[in-house]
């Protein structure tokens, strides 16, 4: 029976951003089982009148998939389950979901060190378990007695009847939680009368928001740095929250004074108002949001209860106060069955099942991993509610921490988890017959074991996320849209190509130094673009103002200041001034740190970049055969252990690659003519070549020779990403336009003309003698935005699917900026 990487258990928000932090880090082998018959957890059971979010829903959105069009402030329940569905399309897990496949039973194999699924189907075997369950799945049903007695239509919210027609009828509301105050201001409009019984009343602070103007959605759309701002800025918001439901007594005082200025406002009669008011700490239960249900409750349309139903005799119901209503309909607003959760008893690890584990209450290593239970992992687990933020970060970063777990124990295979304490984490012992996480897999994670509920701030100050917790972006995300599926030989980016168009910034080494270019790169991922690439020089096409500070170090700069973007060369030579095992070496390093966001592009080089340091410099037919040999150095280094091999230019004895990612690093290929681009067709997972030339040399040759290097390895354009270095000069005035590009007049020289130069002062005195119209031949001079738009979608129809963006000019601030507020929005508009 073959052995899945990960099996996830749920579809809702926590298994989708799992299964989404699995494949953007090159883990693809993966199983996504969900029970019902599509997506969504419980935005998919709760479909009760009213339901919506009380979180911003620009902050209750996949930080890997935000979007910008919610239509109002907090979205409603329907609203969020269209957005789960197309994230889920988003995704493409494509048979990797399996819906209408519940958990039976998932029992850990010590022997084998894996576990057994039972979906009632085929049994399934997994090397990790993740728990994606929710929290809020199975609803928690009160005993009541007589309750089965009653004779009309009786249900619980999460279990809505659209069947029952509610006009003209007596509707009774068991429960004043968080889906009744959705709930009640519904039914009061529908139903001929609402009798509400309240048990214990709640804190409710005002909740404002609206419906979101089109203007505003087409404004965050365009600017995907405006959306990004905003979440960040919600995110803050909701932590300044947290101290008046933790215990802190200035802050959880104001806090009730807005909930007892709201409950005022609203609440007119003094012995109603009594009834609401809550006697206990304000934060002590949850806090609830509206400003409909004191209408609603104050209104002739509803008659609060204010204790419990105690019992029910036919339509007959009784409260604990001894007053007897007639009912039409019951509806049992009584929340879920969160302590104990339902899939607790379906798990078995080491020494017994979960719920025996957890009989004395439920707890964990970091809200995630549990003693006793190998390779798994709890996505809302004990102490991972919030009260008062997003709990869809709260997934985010527990399913990032899966992703560096998982990577830690492939990389440790000869370590084995040791039966733990019981409550509290585990360890590792050396044992080279087997291979798994325990609950301390990760050293790096702090201790978080703590005998009270952890917040997200207790999560921030403490490096949650192994050091890293910080507002802007809200999280560091390893992600790219890139993901990983293997084939016979190498890694490829197989998939990929079917996703949305990438655009990239070129960052001039050439033009700036590397604190200047460090700034304009991070500037650029905040403005939208999704990759930043930048070419290594040992010298300058220009003497006077160049730079050519070295990639190597540049790009692990490049990473820890920076979350998204995919960070590469384009190009660099690993065939001169470079043995390609050190340069298989330092990207490796580089996927380590950065996984799944590095690219290798390379080429046969420049005379400029070798000659100066003494090195020949051959005719071109032996630098080809220079980088065959070097690629395939690099392979075999990324994928062997003492590795040997003797070639025609370079040889290795006996070498390792000690630290190499789970993800191989892509290799791009960087080529201008026919037999290197058919070269990247057959072994590479990229392709790149530059803009600017005789659109025939695109058609003719190199797209064609891309296509026969793919055929001849079985593959297609979907196996490789076809990369553009596109020359744009766009300014609202022409002139300035045109002369931005007059520093960069050398790409308009000939490869006659260039190949053979290695003085920067030769290559300049040449660049100097072309007219600024030859100067500016290869770059896209615009002046107007969408004929800008225009002039780059030629390159997209051609079948270029991650276009980087090349300015000239030495604003490169003022470029970044109009580019992502005028440009990217029309180029994702115009290929959506």
């Amino acid at each position: 029976m073959r052995v899945i990487d990960v099996a996830i258990v749920g579809a809702g928000f926590a298994g989708l951003a799992m299964a989404g932090a699995l494949r953007r880090a090159g883990r693809d082998d993966i199983v996504v089982l969900e029970r019902a018959d599509e997506v969504g957890g419980t935005w998919r059971d709760n479909t009760y009148p009213g339901v919506a979010c009380d979180v911003p829903a620009h902050l209750y959105s996949l930080a890997a998939h935000p979007n910008p069009a919610w239509s109002r402030t907090f979205a409603s329940g329907g609203e969020i389950q269209a957005y789960l569905r197309d994230v889920a399309r988003r995704e493409g897990l494509g048979d990797r979901l399996r819906l209408r496949t519940p958990l039976l039973g998932a029992d850990w194999d010590a022997a084998d060190a894996v576990w057994r699924i039972d979906t009632g189907a085929e049994p399934l075997t997994a090397r990790s378990l993740v728990l994606a369950c929710g929290r809020l799945t199975e609803p928690h049903v009160p005993a009541i007695a007589g309750l089965e007695s009653f004779t009309g239509p009786l249900f619980h919210s999460a279990r809505w009847d659209h069947d029952v027609d509610l006009a003209g009828k007596r509707v009774a509301v068991v429960g004043t939680g968080a889906s009744a105050v959705q709930l009640v201001p519904e039914l009061a409009r529908r139903a001929a009368h609402v009798m509400l019984f309240q048990r214990t009343p709640a804190w409710i602070v005002p909740r404002g928001g609206g419906e979101i103007p089109t203007a505003e959605r087409k404004r965050l759309a365009e600017n995907p740095g405006d959306l990004a701002r905003l979440r960040a800025e919600l995110y803050a918001e909701g932590e300044q929250r947290y101290a008046s439901r933790s215990g802190d007594a200035a802050a959880s005082a104001a806090a009730r004074d807005i909930a007892l200025q709201h409950l005022h406002a609203q609440v007119a009669d003094p012995a109603l108002r009594d009834a609401l008011t809550p006697d206990y700490a304000f934060g002590c239960k949850r806090v609830l949001l509206s400003d409909a249900f004191y209408p609603a409750v104050v209104s002739d349309a509803v008659t609060l209860e204010p204790t419990a139903l105690a019992a029910v005799d036919g339509s007959t119901l009784t409260a604990e106060s001894g007053a007897r209503y007639e009912a039409d309909i019951l509806v049992l607003a009584t929340g879920f069955s969160s302590t104990q959760q339902p899939y607790a008893d379906l798990v078995r690890g080491e020494d017994g099942t979960l719920a025996e584990h957890w009989a004395q209450g439920m707890i964990s290593f970091g809200s995630t991993v549990v003693a006793g239970f190998p390779n798994l992992f709890v996505l809302n687990g004990p102490n991972a509610s919030l009260g008062h933020n997003s709990a869809v970060l709260m997934a985010e970063e527990q399913a990032a921490y899966v992703v560096r777990a998982l990577t830690e124990r492939d990389r440790r295979p000869d370590r084995t988890p040791a039966r733990a304490p019981r409550g509290r984490g585990g360890v590792y012992r050396r044992d080279r017959r087997r291979r798994g996480i325990h609950p301390l897999a990760d050293r790096r994670m702090p201790q978080l074991v703590r005998r009270r509920p952890i917040g997200a701030a207790d999560l921030a100050v403490a490096g949650y996320r192994a050091g890293v917790s910080r507002a802007p972006g809200l999280h560091r995300r390893v992600g790219v849209r890139a993901r990983a599926h293997p084939r016979a030989r190498l890694w490829s980016w197989r998939r990929e190509m079917t996703v949305p168009l990438r655009f990239g910034y070129k960052a001039s080494s050439e033009q700036f130094g590397p604190n200047e270019l460090l700034d304009f790169s991070v500037l650029a991922e905040e403005v939208g673009f999704d990759s930043v690439f930048l070419s290594d020089h040992l010298q300058p096409w220009m003497h006077d103002g160049g730079h050519a500070p070295n990639a190597l170090p540049w790009l692990g700069a490049l990473g820890a200041r920076t979350n998204r973007v995919i960070i590469g060369t384009s190009v660099l030579t690993p065939t001169f001034r470079y043995h390609p095992g050190v340069i298989a070496q330092v990207f490796a390093t580089l996927g380590v740190m950065y996984p799944g966001r590095v690219v290798l592009g390379v080429g046969t080089g420049e005379a400029l970049n070798e000659v100066t340091l003494g090195l020949d410099w051959p005719e071109p037919p032996e630098r080809f055969q220079r980088l065959k040999e070097a690629i395939t150095i690099i392979d075999k280094l990324w994928e062997g252990e003492r590795v040997t091999y003797e070639g025609t230019y370079y040889s290795v004895k006996d070498a390792t690659i000690y630290d190499r990612p789970e993800q191989k690093v892509p290799i791009y290929i960087g080529a201008s003519g026919p037999a290197a681009t058919r070269l990247a067709g057959r072994i590479a997972e990229g392709y790149i070549t530059t803009s600017g030339k005789d659109p025939e040399l695109y058609t003719d040759k190199l797209l064609p020779a891309l296509d026969d290097g793919l055929a001849k390895a079985g593959r297609t354009r979907d196996d490789v990403d076809t990369l553009l270095e596109v020359k744009v000069s766009y300014h609202p005035d022409h002139d300035t336009a045109l002369e931005k590009t007059r520093f960069w007049a050398p790409l308009a020289l000939t490869a006659e003309e260039k190949m053979s130069v290695h003085d920067p002062l030769e290559m300049q005195r040449l660049a100097g003698e072309l007219p600024i119209e030859r100067a500016a031949s290869r770059f896209i001079v615009s002046t107007d935005p969408d004929e800008h738009v225009e002039r780059i979608a030629q390159y997209i129809d051609l079948g270029f699917r991650h276009l980087v963006f090349h300015d000239p000019g030495h604003d490169q601030e003022q470029f970044l900026r109009t580019y992502g507020q005028e440009i990217l929005p029309r180029l994702r508009k115009r290929f959506a």
